[in-house]
């Protein structure tokens, strides 16, 4: 994976990147095909013209000259912001995205496969995709400048919940005893509450999308910022057992792999969870993007793993170097080894989201029977 800044022309990287074949796609079925997964994630500026060049870089802008995309919905809250686009010169244009190597490589996937299905008037051949990856650590000095500044104490840090939980939930919750909801211009919100044992805790919600190992560094900003004893994450898995029911499924474990290492941890989540008949537990394998999920990427993980996702094998990095308590909890919102209805292409669908209220419902209840008894040892 490269990590200098020069430009890459993706057929000199991962063949994954420039024409993705996944194995949840089915394109024969609306609502399971690839297009519908790639289509509301192309910045309404791509198609506007029939470009020559798109260059996909590492690089968070959101002011004058940048073009926000048409399809950002702002109604969410949290993980509403996505990559932006400049316009270069006539020809070319830029997709600036958040400063993480594994979000310009899902990006510059998602262009170059996109171009590769669709065609478009007066273009006899696709755009040239190429990328600009960011230096490796590029989100701690963005993130070091932001409002996380302002977070103050906290002994435990529940990242993503605010950006996945449905909010009806969310509305549903106890008063927080702090809610800093993000302006104009700001990057993260937060809410926080005290728990029984005196431990502040923090649901962190961000405006950007947090992506790959963007996340890791997260936890290393936090650190000395909170005084972070304890880090949580919930979010959102696929799965390789072709027995589990996306969306009817929690996902737990206590190894995982990313980067070309196996991290084995104690879940501080295990106990709290081992009652409920929604939770299953395995490894869990994190990956650049879902479009490099490919039949012989498949063949090589699924006898090994249960889980994969984009982030949690960081933040058990991240946290395991810095003797951090760690514990993950997750939707499995799709699965590899069988072709259910609930997928990738159609996760907002209202069906699906009905379902994530239960499933958010019983993620509460662990949260609340952990939070109820952690002391940091």
């Amino acid at each position: 994976m490269p990590t200098n800044s020069s430009t890459r022309d993706l057929f000199s990287a991962h063949a994954w990147l420039v024409n993705a074949s996944p194995v949840w796609q089915d394109n024969s079925k609306p609502g399971r095909r690839l297009i519908d997964y790639l289509e509301p994630k192309i910045h309404s500026t791509l198609k506007q013209r029939n470009w020559k060049s798109i260059v996909v870089t590492g690089l968070y802008k959101r002011d004058g000259s940048d073009i926000v995309s048409q399809s950002e919905n702002r109604g969410r809250g949290f993980n509403w912001q996505r990559p932006t686009a400049e316009i270069i010169d006539a020809d070319t244009v830029q997709l600036n995205c958040f400063p993480t190597v594994d979000y310009v490589l899902h990006y510059a996937s998602v262009a170059s496969t996109y171009f590769s299905l669709r065609s478009f008037p007066n273009a006899s051949i696709p755009p040239k995709v190429e990328f600009i990856a960011p230096k490796r650590d590029a989100s701690v000095d963005l993130f070091n400048h932001t409002n996380l500044t302002e977070i103050g104490h906290a002994d435990i840090v529940i990242i993503g919940y605010l950006d996945a939980c449905p909010a009806e939930v969310v509305t549903r919750k106890q008063a927080f005893v702090e809610a800093r909801i993000c302006k104009e211009g700001q990057m993260f919100s937060w809410h926080k509450q005290k728990t029984p044992s005196g431990c502040t805790v923090a649901y962190l919600g961000c405006a950007a999308a947090l992506w790959g190992d963007s996340v890791a560094y997260l936890v290393e900003v936090l650190q000395p910022l909170c005084k972070l004893k304890c880090v949580l994450y919930v979010g959102r898995v696929g799965c390789f057992d072709p027995e589990l029911k996306p969306n009817e499924t929690l996902a737990i474990g206590e190894t995982c792999h990313a980067d070309g290492r196996v991290v084995d941890f104690h879940n501080v989540l295990s106990a709290s969870a081992s009652e409920s008949p929604s939770v299953h537990t395995g490894s869990l394998v994190t990956v650049a993007s879902p479009l490099c999920e490919d039949q012989e990427w498949f063949q090589r993980w699924m006898e090994e793993y249960r889980w994969v996702d984009c982030e949690t094998g960081y933040i058990a990095q991240a946290a395991s170097i810095r003797d951090i308590d760690f514990g993950y909890l997750h939707v499995v919102s799709d699965n590899l080894g069988c072709q259910y209805v609930d997928n990738l292409a159609n996760e907002d669908e209202t069906f699906i989201q009905a379902k994530r209220v239960l499933l958010f419902e019983e993620i509460d209840r662990i949260l609340e029977v952990f939070l109820a008894n952690y002391s940091y040892n």
